[in-house]
């Protein structure tokens, strides 16, 4: 990250994953620091069937 911000500017937005349930709390949330890194298909999939 420290490379990417010397590059790009202290204000990089950074890929996150969020899961809201119709109450708007937040039931999954994961940030990554890596701009092609996402989270697992499988593990969002189980938070939302599970709302």
């Amino acid at each position: 990250p420290d490379e990417q911000r010397k590059e790009y500017g202290e204000d990089t937005l950074w890929p996150a994953a969020l899961v809201i349930d119709a109450d708007g709390i937040i039931r999954f949330s994961e940030l990554s620091k890596f701009l092609l890194d996402r989270p697992n298909p499988e593990k969002l999939l189980k938070v939302v069937k599970n709302l």
